[in-house]
């Protein structure tokens, strides 16, 4: 036992200056890869205001979505959102959620862009029982960290920065340090420091 928790803390490295540690969710950085956890600080919590983006849905049986997989539904491009989360069966739908393909009932988290329309005819033939998570909520769902000054992934895109396909992570939105608020994140966004990641 001692020789497994040696290699353990081997597998483990300690978190140096790179992405802020917050007080609350530590036991969610383990889910940060190791080679990231050397740039970032996190997760803390969110001071964030105003209304909530993120949106709880069901697939619907007719949707054109099923038995697409999410990466080639281009919900980006197609919706202005991005899929934060599916349940199914009341359970969480493990991997790396672009890989997951859809189907009829299946619940998903998006969080939706400043051009998302629920009342759009897509929106709607493709979903149902939509309604937004209150922002008090989103803490069930969303952890925080922080690019800080000096941090080897400032300068560098979410792809390059290797933020994206992490099996149980998913890039929600981002916090610029000017207040600005980004969703619906793309890959190419430069990471910048000061930036809160959620």
């Amino acid at each position: 036992q001692q020789q497994g928790r040696q290699q353990q803390q081997q597998q483990q490295p300690d978190l140096p200056a790179s992405f802020d540690m917050g007080q609350q969710g530590q036991g969610n950085w383990q889910l940060v890869q190791p080679q990231l956890r050397r740039s970032i600080q996190g997760p803390g919590s969110s001071s964030r205001k105003g209304p909530s983006r993120l949106l709880r849905c069901t697939v619907k049986g007719d949707s054109s979505l099923v038995g697409v997989s999410i990466r080639a539904a281009s919900f980006r491009g197609r919706f202005n959102a991005a899929v934060v989360g599916v349940r199914r069966n009341r359970k969480r739908v493990e991997g790396k959620i672009g890989d997951i393909d859809l189907l009829p009932g299946d619940e998903l988290v998006l969080d939706t862009g400043p051009g998302f329309s629920q009342r759009s005819p897509d929106v709607t033939d493709n979903f149902e029982d939509m309604e937004y998570i209150d922002s008090s909520g989103e803490k069930e769902y969303l952890s925080a960290f922080v690019v800080p000054q000096g941090s080897k992934l400032a300068g560098k895109s979410v792809h390059r920065a290797g933020l994206r396909g992490m099996p149980g992570l998913f890039l929600v939105y981002v916090d610029q340090a000017d207040g600005t608020q980004l969703h619906a994140v793309a890959p190419d966004y430069v990471l910048q420091e000061g930036d809160t990641l959620w």
